[in-house]
């Protein structure tokens, strides 16, 4: 039942802050990609293999709430 909970909200309602990932430039270098990632692309390949339409959050600010 929890698998099927986790599967229904998308994984950026839990992420509240890059801050656990500020060590050895981590935070600069992950928020670097996110920002450079190419999400149509990725929705394009994605949605074949998972044989649904997907969406991507909206971005947010990832600082503590």
């Amino acid at each position: 039942m929890e698998e099927s909970l986790r599967s229904n909200t998308r994984p950026s309602t839990r992420w509240t802050s890059f801050d656990g990932w500020d060590y050895n430039g981590m935070k600069e270098r992950l928020k670097r990609s996110l920002a450079e990632l190419n999400k149509d692309a990725l929705l394009r390949h994605a949605e074949p293999i998972k044989g649904q339409k997907l969406s991507m959050s909206d971005p947010f600010s990832a600082g503590r709430f």
